[in-house]
């Protein structure tokens, strides 16, 4: 912005409209995680360019210090889904309708949930009930052992 004083011109530097917060928590920031308020819960998205199955996409985020997210609120499922909108499908904390914190799935979220333990690309697989999360779109169940998917989201409970 340029603002005009005794006639010479000077470079004001622009305020924002808005003001930004960042929140931390103890274990977050300092393994690269987010923290989001709002959740209570430290999350990150993981992009691997080989592909994971869901097994070892929870294996890692073990590793990390984590597991697989597991969307058990509306206020983390909101997050979550604003978090990944430009992702495509990724794995989440979700197996036989189960969360990886052993709570049940429940259809809370007016989104699309097709868990019907079947993955018509990979039939051979004898587990066919891993969650995957398409933003905007819906939950759904695929292969464990056999598809790879390029993205997940680790979280650390807080």
């Amino acid at each position: 912005m340029v603002k005009k004083v005794n006639n010479d011109e000077v470079v004001v530097p622009m305020q924002a409209e808005f003001e930004i917060y960042n929140a931390f928590k103890n274990g977050c920031s300092d393994k690269g995680y987010y923290y989001d308020l709002s959740s209570d819960t430290c999350l990150k998205m993981f992009v691997d360019s080989h592909g994971k199955t869901w097994e070892h996409a929870r294996n890692h985020c073990q590793r990390d210090g984590g597991d697989l997210i597991s969307m058990t609120t509306m206020a983390k499922w909101n997050f979550v889904t604003h978090f990944t909108s430009c992702m495509s499908n990724l794995w989440i904390g979700l197996k036989e309708e189960r969360w990886v914190t052993n709570d049940i799935f429940e259809y809370l979220f007016n989104v699309t949930v097709e868990l019907n333990r079947y993955d018509h690309d990979f039939q051979n697989d004898p587990d066919q009930s891993c969650g995957t999360f398409i933003p905007n779109v819906g939950v759904y169940d695929e292969s464990c052992n056999i598809r790879e998917k390029h993205r997940y989201v680790c979280e650390i409970l807080v």
